[in-house]
């Protein structure tokens, strides 16, 4: 039988890993001495193409649970958190594209990669180590080991090359926003494989001190948005490298307020606005026009749209630990 670190004690162990405060700007440790503190735990076996269901199918899923959600090329899946938390990684294909979703609890973080590459396709899976409060992932095909919330490679054959994963949208929501949002959506099965049971609630709690963020990167910056001022704010404007963005948070989709996308926003400026027919979340820009959240874009009626950018879902420590020059939204500027 598999035995793990205590969660607690694993959570304890990442935050003093990256010598930083949870979520905090201050966090600006010597990123040479955070990446000495490396944690080892026993790795978790990745998902490999496991089974689907049918979204209707998933009656073991109550409508508050949390789960991953992507949607590619019209191909749209749920991946229930009570499952990845026992793998780790999932590997897959959506929309015929090749991807690996990974979920870090301890760490807080999810992140989506592409994973067709110059060096061909390549499937990931959790080392068991964590660095800088972040979960190192190896690829099965080099051996290659990966920042899960950078997709850089740190060591083995790709370390250096110049490739880096790909990331692509994802999102953390309830199954029941999810399922209304995306009838045709496809969920994981129980039967994965594994012999194991996947109980509600799944692995013990996150620590409930730790803040979650969500960061973007563009034109070479980073900017940290705290998850619980998302919340409130619902939709935010703003620019990051001279390119205009917003942020939408559904804080009603997930018990955390994790439930974040964020868009090319061009010349317009948004607000929120109120959830419409058959479960679809709607924004309203500074001429009154309804969009439509999507996975892929934000849609009007008539077709025009604004492409979803991908982003990353983190506690603060393992975000200012990979990225200690960026920018936080709220907070004073720099002199």
């Amino acid at each position: 039988m598999r035995t793990f670190a205590t969660p607690a004690v694993l959570l304890l162990s990442l935050t003093l890993a990256s010598c930083a405060s949870p979520g905090t700007p201050a966090a600006k440790a010597s990123p040479a001495a955070a990446s000495e503190a490396e944690i080892k735990t026993e790795p978790l076996a990745p998902l490999d193409h496991a089974p689907l269901l049918r979204g209707k199918a998933a009656t073991y899923l109550t409508p508050d649970e949390p789960i991953l959600g992507i949607e590619i090329n019209g191909d749209s899946r749920a991946y229930p958190l009570r499952i990845l938390d026992w793998h780790a990684v999932s590997n897959d294909t959506v929309g015929r594209m090749p991807v690996a979703l990974a979920w870090c609890r301890p760490c807080g973080s999810a992140a989506l990669y592409r994973t067709d590459t110059p060096r061909g396709t390549l499937t990931l899976a959790a080392t068991g180590r964590f660095r800088d409060a972040d979960q190192l992932l190896a690829d099965r095909q080099t051996g290659t080991v990966w920042k899960q919330l950078t997709g850089v490679p740190v060591e083995g054959a790709l370390a250096g090359s110049g490739i880096e994963l790909q990331l692509l949208p994802v999102v953390l929501t309830s199954w029941g926003n999810w399922l209304g949002e995306h009838p045709d959506t496809r969920v994981l099965s129980l039967e994965t494989g594994f012999k194991r049971e996947y109980p509600t609630g799944g692995r013990p709690a996150d620590d409930p001190q730790a803040s979650s963020i969500y960061g973007l990167v563009a034109g070479g910056a980073t900017k940290a948005y705290p998850v619980d001022r998302l919340a409130q704010e619902r939709v935010v404007n703003d620019e990051l490298a001279g390119r205009p963005v917003v942020l939408v948070s559904e804080p009603e989709a997930d018990g955390k307020n994790r439930t974040i996308r964020a868009y090319e926003r061009g010349d317009r400026t948004f607000a929120s606005f109120e959830r419409a027919f058959l479960g679809a979340f709607f924004v309203i820009d500074q001429d009154g026009r309804p969009w439509r959240v999507d996975e892929e874009a934000l849609t009007t009626p008539d077709g025009k749209r604004l492409p979803r950018l991908p982003g990353r879902l983190s506690y603060g420590s393992g975000w200012f630990a990979s990225y200690p020059r960026t920018l936080t939204y709220g907070a004073a500027s720099r002199p």
